[in-house]
């Protein structure tokens, strides 16, 4: 099965790669984020928000892989 998001944990900042058009498209609907927080192609995010934000991506169906 294909991954739809690649998580990279780089300590206090963990990025979140749309890895599909659905991936990018859901990112875009439900969550806010602010241009500067988009670093290539990943949206970073502090570590304290990363865990909700991965649980809700895993909720709505999404792959998930790791590097």
């Amino acid at each position: 099965m294909q991954n739809d998001f690649l998580v990279i944990d780089h300590g206090s900042i963990v990025a979140i790669r749309p890895l599909t058009d659905e991936a990018r498209q859901w990112l875009d609907d439900n969550v806010a984020a602010e241009a500067w927080q988009w670093l290539g192609g990943s949206l970073c995010v502090d570590r304290r928000y990363a865990a909700p934000l991965i649980e809700g991506i895993t909720v709505e169906g999404f792959e998930i892989g790791h590097a």
